[in-house]
């Protein structure tokens, strides 16, 4: 037989997950839960019931007491400005789990997105997290992870560390069954997972579709060069640094059934901490977005 503390503390722990479920209507308890302590109070983390955002409650004690905190990080990055429901999320939505962590006064907050069409398929990621008087204020997916900076303006970004991919009709929830290729960019590979030379991509980069990377030092970069390989002649690949702005760039493209590089001469004047926008412009375009270049 157990014994019965052991079986308390369990009753006592669903106890407390119930509680959590019924008191944050807004963002109700779902699974993947930890704990963590900071400055003396103790930071209860978990995915929603709706599982495309990772939460937190905080309380002075470790077993009762705790109060709804907040979105640590959206999958879909849903609740930041412009960004209100899931029907306008920035990439395909699914579970996402994950966990804060605190180096030298910075803190970090981990999870996932996703990739190759289907809930299962996890791509890890981290983002730095502001932290102010006990309060976590919810991170932006990036493509800088834990760099700390905006990435350098110059060298090879291969096309899967996009933050946000979506077509002309937004976003899709993942399940666990992959769904059709539709309209929507996606991250795939070629192959099985692997430790080593890895080849993921974006696949069915097509007409109307967004892929964004944030953020890039531009003050010194004059020249983008993607890498694609598909079709479409008489397209165009455009370049915004605001996700509904103008382009600053327009590369003519063609149809190449083999990867092939296509450069364009960016406009002075961009500043340290700029996004980039890739779209496809033109009838019937769909590529596989494999890298870009700066320099």
């Amino acid at each position: 037989m157990r014994p019965r503390a052991t079986v308390d503390l369990r009753f006592q722990g669903m106890l407390f997950l119930v509680k959590l479920h019924i008191a944050y209507e807004e963002q109700p308890f779902g699974e993947a839960s930890s704990m963590r302590k900071f400055n003396g109070k103790y930071y209860f983390i978990y995915s929603s019931l709706n599982s495309h955002n990772l939460c937190y409650a905080v309380s002075d004690y470790p077993d009762h007491g705790y109060e709804f905190g907040g979105i640590l990080v959206s999958c879909g990055d849903i609740g930041l400005p412009g960004v209100p429901d899931v029907n306008h999320a920035r990439m395909c939505t699914g579970n996402t789990h994950g966990s804060l962590i605190e180096i030298e006064g910075h803190y970090y907050i981990f999870y996932h997105r996703h990739t190759n069409r289907k809930q299962s398929s996890r791509q890890a990621c981290a983002e730095e997290i502001r932290f102010e008087d006990g309060k976590f204020y919810q991170a932006e997916m990036t493509s800088c992870g834990l760099n700390n900076a905006p990435l350098a303006g110059k060298g090879h970004y291969p096309s899967y560390i996009a933050c946000n991919v979506y077509g002309k009709n937004g976003t899709q929830f993942m399940s666990m069954i992959k769904y059709r290729k539709g309209s929507n960019p996606f991250i795939t590979q070629k192959g099985v997972d692997r430790e080593e030379d890895p080849d993921q991509y974006i696949s069915n980069f097509c007409t109307d579709c967004t892929v964004g990377f944030k953020y890039f030092d531009l003050r010194d970069t004059k020249k983008i060069t993607v890498k694609l390989q598909g079709y479409g002649d008489g397209c165009a690949v455009t370049v915004r640094a605001q996700e509904h702005g103008e382009p600053i760039l327009r590369i003519p493209v063609e149809t190449c059934t083999s990867g092939k590089s296509f450069s364009g001469e960016l406009p002075a004047g961009l500043g340290e901490k700029e996004a980039l926008y890739f779209s496809v412009e033109g009838k019937g375009g769909t590529f596989d977005f494999v890298s870009f270049d700066l320099s």
